[in-house]
């Protein structure tokens, strides 16, 4: 995964003054990237759990929109089945 994957993401950043924040805009800017900055933290722990829960959001709602297309096509199919059988 490049970093111009993810540059229309959220991201989670540390607060101004923080030594890796200056670390992250200098790889960001190289790469021509302005982040979209959601949410600002001082601690990595902070910042770890904010990205999991994130994560688990977006590939839990993925999940639910693979489940939703399946479900949808099943049953159309098997209307198509049942109204050939009539």
């Amino acid at each position: 995964m490049s970093l111009h994957e993810i540059a229309d993401e959220p991201f989670v950043e540390y607060k101004t003054g923080h030594p890796l924040r200056k670390t992250n805009a200098d790889i960001l800017g190289r790469a021509g990237i302005q982040p979209n900055i959601v949410c600002e933290v001082e601690e990595p722990a902070a910042m770890m759990s904010l990205v999991q829960a994130w994560l688990e959001k977006r590939y839990l709602s993925l999940a639910a929109r693979k489940l939703q297309s399946f479900l949808v096509e099943y049953f159309a199919e098997n209307n198509e089945r049942e109204l050939g059988a009539i």
